[in-house]
């Protein structure tokens, strides 16, 4: 995105010590800092194996001379995941302390890796991984009377039972929205539209309009756990509204996308340039919480999307206000 520095040192450094410290005889990686004893160490998450299939598409971004070996090594990491969860058809199952869980959330980061590394190379096998994704997310996970993503299913792919099954996450539906967005505009398909633009309607639903925030989590249509508003919601509400009001230009989406960047600069209003408040309570205060690393993905991700409508002409105030903020 233009920043000058160090960012080849950082990401060299990063891929490294994914292979010498995290990648086990099994293909899987594991967190370096787990003891042999500890679950994570044990049972590796396919949302962590996800994110190191998307790591490795930036790293051969990054170094094209090295794409081949990033490249050779995603593609090894999806077999490890396929021989290890993966189910007929070609979707996988979570595996939780040594339970099988059937969840949505991994489905899609594998589907957000899979969609960088066509964007690198689109010689087919990712492609396919990306259209069986969204093919199943389409026919087993999308209620078309109810376009929502459920977070947990049984074992045939229906919603979980009671309260599990009811759990929705508004900002998980603005990441569905926002990738299945990029996967229509790869295919050339419209016939996700309307799942597209459903789901990022019910990520709305989630929008406390008194507080103009995304909360983390609705249970049928309550809001939950005290009503917090963590920031990665707010980003992802944010990346959605932009891609989909280019791809559409609906007058709903632009104000969306405004709201959505300036309640995000409020969250980077902080005395260490740099950091972030990581989360906004229910009486309207932002939270004192540690900011948390993994959220540097969401933000990154919402400001680049924010950036990119600027410069291709389609600028919305939130986009100029989240544009003209000095570099932290």
């Amino acid at each position: 995105m233009g920043w000058s520095g160090p960012w080849k040192g950082a990401v060299d450094h990063a891929t490294e010590f994914l292979f010498d410290r995290c990648l086990s005889h099994d293909g899987l990686f594991r967190d370096a800092r787990a003891g042999s004893a500890d679950a994570a160490s044990r049972y590796p998450l396919v949302y962590d194996q996800a994110f190191v299939v998307l790591a490795l598409a930036a790293a051969a971004r990054s170094f094209p001379e090295d794409s081949a070996r990033y490249r050779d090594a995603a593609g090894e990491l999806m077999i490890a995941i396929h021989a290890t969860y993966g189910l007929p058809g070609g979707v996988v199952r979570e595996l939780r302390r040594g339970r099988w869980s059937f969840q949505s959330n991994p489905l899609m980061h594998l589907l957000e890796a899979a969609l960088a590394w066509v964007e690198i190379d689109d010689s087919g096998e990712w492609g396919r991984v990306a259209d069986t994704i969204v093919e199943f997310c389409l026919d087993r996970m999308v209620d078309p009377r109810n376009p929502v993503v459920a977070e947990y299913f049984a074992s045939d792919w229906r919603a979980a039972p009671g309260r599990t099954g009811r759990i929705m996450v508004p900002g998980h539906q603005f990441e569905w929205a926002s990738l299945l967005a990029r996967w229509g505009a790869m295919r050339g398909r419209s016939d996700a539209e309307r799942a597209i633009h459903g789901l990022f309607r019910s990520g709305e639903g989630g929008v406390d309009p008194a507080r103009g925030v995304a909360v983390n989590l609705l249970i049928g249509d309550r809001v939950a756990n005290g009503g917090i508003a963590s920031l990665w919601p707010q980003s992802e509400r944010l990346r959605a509204a932009v891609l989909l009001a280019h791809a559409e230009g609906g007058s709903m989406l632009p104000r969306a996308a405004e709201q959505a960047a300036t309640t995000l600069l409020r969250y980077l209003d902080v005395p260490v340039r740099g950091l972030w408040r990581e989360g906004h309570g229910p009486i309207g205060l932002l939270t004192d919480d540690p900011a948390r690393a993994t959220t540097l993905y969401h933000l990154v991700s919402a400001i680049a999307a924010a950036s990119n409508a600027r410069q291709n002409g389609r600028p919305f105030g939130g986009a100029e206000a989240v544009r003209s903020r000095p570099p932290a």
